[in-house]
C-alpha cells in the first residue's frame, strides 16, 4: 500500500458482542502494519465504546496489546449489573438525570475518569456517530466538537461547521452513541446552554431543544462518515460489521406481549418518531440506489461501445474527477463462514489472480496458493475455534451490554482476527 494513502476503520453497532469482535480487528490491523496508517475511526453504539475505550487508554499511553486484554476483562464481567448497583443510582429521581446519565457514569467509571473530547489522540481522529432525532441525520461528536446537518450554516468545502462543546465528555458522546431509545432516553441538550452561538437553519430553525440518541437508528455500520464526508473520508476502509446474519421471526404470544408492553412503557413518546425516522432512511436509501443503479447501467451500456477512437470521450463522461484511485475495503463480519468467503470472492480478483472462479472452496485455495497466497495460517484459527459451529453459536449472542463468557469473548477476537489477515493476503 502507497504511503500517500490513508485508512478508515468503521466499527459498528452490537453492544458488548461488537466491542468484543472489534478487538479482533484491532490486533490484526496492529499485526499487518494497518493501525499506524489509520485515519479515522468512525463509530456507532458498541463500537463507539470500544473505539472510544481504545482512544483513551492510547492517550493515556498504552498500545493496543495492552489494551484489549483490558477491554476483554470488562467484558467478561459486563456493565449492567454495575450500573444498576451503582450508589448514585437514586439520582434517577431527579428531573435531568436518566438511565443514559446512569449508564455513561459506569462507562465514565470503566474507561474514561472524565476524559474530555478535545483530550482525545489528533490521530487517528476518533468519530462517534449519533443520530439526531430532531432532524433525522447523523451528528459527530469528535476532538473537534460536534457536528451535523442544520447546526450552522455550511462552509466553503460544502460542510457543516464543528461546534465546540466542552460540556459534553467523552464518557456521555459515548454513551449518546450507544443509547438505542427502546430502553435509554435521548439525551437532551438545550440549545442555550449548548449551541448558544449556532444558528439552527432550515427545518432546524425553531428548534430550541436537541436530542441525541444511538447512530444505529439510522446507519449502525459506522461507514458513511468514511464514503461521504469531506473532514473524515478516507481512501481505503476496514469495515468491521458485528450485525449477525438475519433468521426468521418467530411470534411467541405470551413473551412478545410482554416485551411489547413493557417497551411501550420505558419509551412511549419515542416509538413514533422511530418508526418515521426508519421509513425515512428506507426511502433514501431507496431513491440512493435507484439513482446508482441507473448510472450503473448507464456505465455498463457505455463500456459495451468502447473503442480506441471514443475511450477518451468515455472517460469524460463518466465525471469522477477523483485523485485518490480506486477505493479498497477489508470487510470483517461476524457470520462470514471459511466456505463463503473463499468462495464469494468477486470475479474481477479472480480474473486478476487468473484463477479458476468455478471451483469449489479447496480448489480456490489451491490455486491461492499457487499465487502465493497461503491461507493455511488463517484456517487452522478458523479450524481451532470451532469452524462453522461457533460461527453459527456467535451469531446467536445478543446485542446490548451483558457480559459475555470468556469463550465468548475469544471466539469473537479470533472470528475477525483470521478474515483480517485472510482478507488482506487476498486483496491488499
Amino acid at each position: 500500500m502507497s504511503k500517500t494513502r490513508n485508512i478508515g476503520l468503521a466499527l459498528s453497532g452490537g453492544g458488548s458482542r461488537a466491542a468484543a469482535f472489534h478487538c479482533g480487528v484491532l490486533l490484526a490491523a496492529n499485526e499487518l502494519g494497518l493501525e499506524s496508517k489509520l485515519k479515522t475511526v468512525s463509530t456507532v453504539s458498541g463500537g463507539s465504546l470500544l473505539g472510544a475505550a481504545w482512544m483513551a487508554s492510547i492517550a493515556k499511553g498504552i498500545t493496543t496489546t495492552e489494551f484489549v486484554p483490558i477491554m476483554k476483562g470488562k467484558l467478561e464481567k459486563g456493565f449492567i449489573l454495575k450500573t444498576i448497583f451503582r450508589k448514585n443510582a437514586l439520582n434517577l429521581i431527579k428531573p435531568n438525570y436518566n438511565r443514559t446519565n446512569l449508564l455513561s457514569d459506569t462507562f465514565d467509571d470503566e474507561f474514561f475518569n472524565g476524559l474530555k473530547l478535545d483530550q482525545l489522540p489528533e490521530e487517528p481522529k476518533l468519530c462517534i456517530n449519533v443520530t439526531v432525532l430532531n432532524t433525522g441525520q447523523v451528528g459527530r461528536f469528535t476532538r473537534d466538537g460536534f457536528s451535523s446537518s442544520y447546526f450552522g450554516n455550511l462552509t466553503e468545502n460544502y460542510s457543516y461547521p464543528i461546534i465546540k462543546v466542552p460540556e459534553i465528555n467523552l464518557a456521555m458522546a459515548t454513551t449518546a452513541s450507544a443509547a438505542f431509545p427502546i430502553g435509554l432516553p435521548p439525551i437532551k441538550l438545550k440549545k442555550d446552554k449548548y449551541f448558544p452561538q449556532v444558528d439552527f437553519i432550515d427545518i432546524l430553525e425553531n428548534h430550541r431543544k436537541i436530542y441525541i440518541s444511538d447512530g444505529g437508528i439510522v446507519e449502525n455500520l459506522g461507514v458513511q462518515t468514511l464514503l461521504k464526508s469531506n473532514r473524515y473520508g478516507a481512501n481505503d476502509i476496514i469495515l468491521s460489521d458485528a450485525g449477525t446474519k438475519e433468521n426468521a421471526w418467530y411470534r411467541y404470544p405470551i413473551f412478545s406481549a410482554t416485551v411489547s408492553f413493557a417497551t411501550f412503557c420505558l419509551s412511549p413518546n419515542i416509538l413514533t418518531r422511530l418508526l418515521t425516522l426508519m421509513n425515512n432512511k428506507q426511502n433514501r436509501s431507496m431513491r440512493r440506489i435507484s439513482v446508482l443503479e441507473t448510472e450503473i447501467s448507464r456505465l455498463v451500456d457505455m463500456f459495451r461501445k468502447v473503442t480506441l477512437k471514443n475511450v477518451q470521450n468515455i472517460k469524460s463522461q463518466i465525471g469522477y474527477n477523483s485523485t485518490a484511485g480506486r477505493k479498497r475495503i477489508i470487510l470483517v463480519q461476524i457470520n462470514q463462514k471459511w466456505s463463503e468467503l473463499i468462495e464469494k470472492i468477486p470475479l474481477w480478483r479472480f480474473k486478476k489472480l487468473s484463477i479458476n472462479p468455478d471451483s469449489q472452496c479447496e480448489g480456490i485455495e489451491k490455486q491461492l496458493l499457487l499465487k502465493g497466497i497461503d491461507l493455511s495460517r488463517e484456517k487452522k484459527i478458523y479450524d481451532d475455534m470451532g469452524g462453522d459451529e461457533t460461527v453459527e453459536i456467535l451469531n446467536s449472542i445478543k446485542t446490548g451490554f451483558t457480559y459475555l463468557t470468556r469463550s465468548e469473548v475469544n471466539n469473537l477476537i479470533q472470528q475477525a482476527s483470521w478474515q483480517m489477515h485472510a482478507l488482506h493476503k487476498i486483496f491488499w
